[in-house]
Formats: structure tokens, sequence, C-alpha cells
């Protein structure tokens, strides 16, 4: 989530990652939240709107109004109402927030169901011992942005057609309050002050911020290392027919607890680590705030992050790469936007109903400049051999797909007919885009994760870490 490429990353891309199919999850004995889990996963709808959402948990609380209220804790942006629920009565607080990024619709579909499972299921809420909060989903005029690919026909086209994320320093679970020295980071979108108003709410042992990746296998983020539960989460995946990451997340700066498991950012340690060796702007390393993470640390919160992969390939090809080709590939997909996304982002004007969309492209473009300007320093630390088959397919994918998010919220902001659409800009915009999807299937042709399996995951990581003790 960084807005540069970093150089831990790259090196650190050892070992074997599976990229292959996972929508044939293995059998296990089924237990109390297994079973109740994977048949709730299964009967889930496809991805769907802002309304369906509020209308499902809308029926559960006229149904259970003696297990559930709710307050709203603020806005968002436009004026729509950002919701807490909570199911009381445990005597330990978790809280699950969903649609943190608003492309990542995955994670509104597991709150659901963990809303609706412990609510209807008394056995499992009383083992758990629980009071659960839920926030579904926090950044709700960016999920509405996203809507028109959740309805379509699954493709890459679409989902870049309809994309919208925000940029990192508008992003709701890093734009808390960070100070360290003379660096202040203080401007905070009203989504993610309704995070902070639920985390003081809720004051939770356990924090879920729900989450998902576009390719790759499926990794785990954590605030502290717990060895025993780090192989849980990975015998779940196995369990699921899910493979494992030993990658994570390609733009970050994540030490690796053990296969697959990462630590959570510590945007304070980054920022103080960047003045104590003389950086002149510490917005180079981090352009954003403190983490939610960070700030449930004063509850003593385990922050747990399930990131499952949205595509996947059921061909791996044979291309070993080494990572300085990987590096050049890179290079030539950010030079070749380049130009494009400099000559069409001052055309954006930052206001009206797409006034964040076009604050992001240009944040999209700094980001842009930064990465370019890092990666003869990335190329030259990238020595040794040949990747894997599968590591190499893995960061070719990731890196192709993350690069098409800028020229893809431009294009979103082009169209919009107040702005006088510039039919040039259209078509070279739409031609960075195709190309760009084309690339990726050359290296492997790419579908749809099976849904239920990466709902399924998610919702038992959260129970399982729910059962652990000394919390």
């Amino acid at each position: 989530m960084q807005t540069q490429l970093s150089r831990r990353a790259f090196l650190a891309a050892t070992g074997t990652l599976g990229v292959g199919c996972a929508s044939s999850p293995a059998t296990s004995t089924p237990d109390l939240e297994t079973a109740g889990t994977a048949r709730r996963a299964a009967g889930m709808p496809g991805f769907v709107g802002l309304q369906t959402l509020q209308d499902r948990r809308d029926r559960l609380l006229a149904r259970y109004p003696g297990l559930l209220t709710r307050q709203v804790v603020g806005q968002s942006r436009n004026g729509r109402p950002i919701e807490l629920v909570t199911l009381g009565g445990g005597a330990r607080s978790a809280l699950v927030v969903a649609g943190i990024h608003a492309n990542e619709p995955t994670g509104c579909l597991v709150a659901d169901l963990l809303m609706h499972e412990l609510t209807e299921n008394d056995s499992l809420r009383r083992r758990l011992d629980t009071t659960w909060h839920f926030i579904n989903p926090l950044d709700p005029d960016g999920f509405v942005l996203n809507e028109g690919w959740f309805s379509s026909a699954p493709s890459l086209s679409s989902y870049f057609r309809h994309f919208y994320r925000p940029a990192l320093a508008r992003q709701s679970d890093y734009t808390f309050p960070l100070k360290v020295g003379s660096h202040e980071f203080s401007v905070r979108p009203p989504e993610n002050l309704a995070f902070q108003a639920a985390l003081d709410i809720a004051r939770p042992q356990l924090l879920f911020p729900l989450h998902s990746c576009d390719f790759g296998g499926a990794f785990f983020i954590l605030s502290r290392s717990l060895p025993t539960f780090e192989s849980r989460l990975r015998e779940l995946a196995e369990e699921l027919g899910v493979p494992v990451s030993a990658i994570g997340e390609p733009f970050t700066e994540l030490a690796q607890f053990s296969r697959g498991v990462f630590e959570a950012p510590r945007p304070h340690e980054m920022i103080r680590s960047a003045l104590e060796h003389g950086v002149a702007d510490p917005r180079s390393v981090w352009p954003a705030g403190g983490s939610s993470m960070e700030y449930a640390d004063r509850y003593g919160a385990l922050s747990v992050v399930i990131e499952t992969p949205g595509w996947e390939t059921r061909q791996v090809p044979s291309t070993r790469w080494t990572l300085g080709q990987i590096v050049d590939e890179q290079m030539v997909q950010l030079q070749t936007t380049l130009p494009l996304m400099e000559q069409w982002t001052p055309e954006t004007a930052a206001s009206g109903p797409s006034s964040e969309l076009a604050w992001s492209c240009a944040a999209y473009l700094a980001a842009q400049r930064s990465q370019i300007a890092r990666l003869p320093e990335l190329k030259a630390a990238a020595s040794g051999g040949l990747l894997s088959a599968s590591d190499t397919a893995s960061l070719r994918i990731q890196l192709a797909l993350i690069g098409l998010r800028g020229p893809a919220t431009l294009l979103r902001v082009l169209a919009e007919p107040s702005h006088r659409p510039n039919p040039r800009a259209l078509q070279d915009l739409q031609s960075v885009i195709r190309s760009g999807l084309a690339a990726v299937e050359r290296i492997a042709p790419l579908e749809p994760t099976h849904r239920p399996t990466m709902i399924a995951l998610q919702a038992r990581a959260c129970l399982e870490a729910a059962q652990l003790g000394g919390l």
C-alpha cells in the first residue's frame, strides 16, 4: 500500500508461491464454526451494492432487537452515515471493519456472513464469549463508485472500467494522527474519523481490517507474532485449497514472521527512521498518516488482516525470470503510461462529485514518478538467480495490475460528462489499459477466484483468532 516499490519486497521474493486454481476446496472434519461458515459462504450472493448490504443488515437488526444495536459513528464525504453495529454480551471485544478499500468488496460479504452467523448461532456466540462490532462498509462513497463492476460479468476489463481506490494519503486505515519530531500528518478524511470513533467505542482486543488483493496467494498481516496461530492460518488456507503467498504485497516494507505471515506496517517507525537517516522529506518514504493497527495498540489489540486474491490462473507458465528482468518490465510499463498521466491529469478539476477521484489522479501521478526514480536502485540491488516460475508470474502480474490503477482512475474522471470528455484522452487511456490487460493475458490467463472459498477463509480466520487465549 506504499506508493513506491520497496527494495525489500523484491529481494524477499524467494521460495515457492502457488498461483493455481483455488476453486476446489479440500474437505476437512467440520467443527462448529467450520460447518456454519462453509454453509453460509456457499450461499452468499455475488458482490452486491450498498443498498443490498444495508437492507440485509437492517432486516437482521429488526429480527434480533435484543441482541443487536447500532449507532452512527460518522459520515462519509458525501454525507452517508457510517454505522457501528454491536452484537453484545461477551467478555472480550472484537471490531470487524469491511469496505476500507472501496475496490475490495469481498470483506463486505465476510462481515455480513459473520454478523448473521454470530447472531443466529447462539452456541458459537457463547463459546467465543466476545462482543462483536461491525462497520460494513467504512467507505460507502467509494463502494458506490465500484458498483459498476460488482453487477457485471466478472472480468478485468470491467473491473478497471469502474475502478476506484483512494490514494494512500486518503485511505481511512492510514490517515490516523501521526507526529514524529517536526513531521506531522493531520489531513484526516471523515471515514478515518469514523474508524477512530469505532475503535474508541469498541476498545477491541481483536481488530479485523478486512482486505483483499488482486492476484497471487493468500497472505496474512499481524500486529504481533503468534507462531501457533500463524501455523493455523496456513492450515486453514491448505484445507480450503488456497495457495499461500511467500511474497505478500509487493509495494510494502513488511517484515516476515513466517511463511505467508507478515508484520503490520508501523508508519511512526518508518518516519522516525527516515528522519534519523537525514531524509529531507519523510513523505517520500511514507506519504500518509498513522495506521489503524498502530492506533489499536493502545487497547492491546491483536490486529489480523487476511488478504485473499480476487483473480487466479489455472495455467502457471514455465517462464522463469530474475528480479532484474521484472524491474526492467516494470520500468517499461511505467514509462509507457507516465506521459499520458502527465498529459491528462491536469485536466481533472478537483471539484464536484469526482473531486476525490481527481485528487487520487494527482497522487497516482506523483507515486509513478517516485517509482520510476527508484527503479534503477532496485535493479542494482536485485542480484541473484532465476525465480521460480510461479513467483515470476505472480510478481509480473501483480505489478502489471497495480500499474493500471492510475490510468484507470484518470479515465474514470475524464469520462464523466461534467468534464466534457476529451475523445483523444479517452482513446489514449483506454488503449493503455487494453494493452496492459493484454500483457497480463500473455503471462497467464486470469479468471475470478472461487468467491465462497475466499469468504470462508477470511471468516474462519476471524473465528479462529477469537478462540485464542491470553488476549
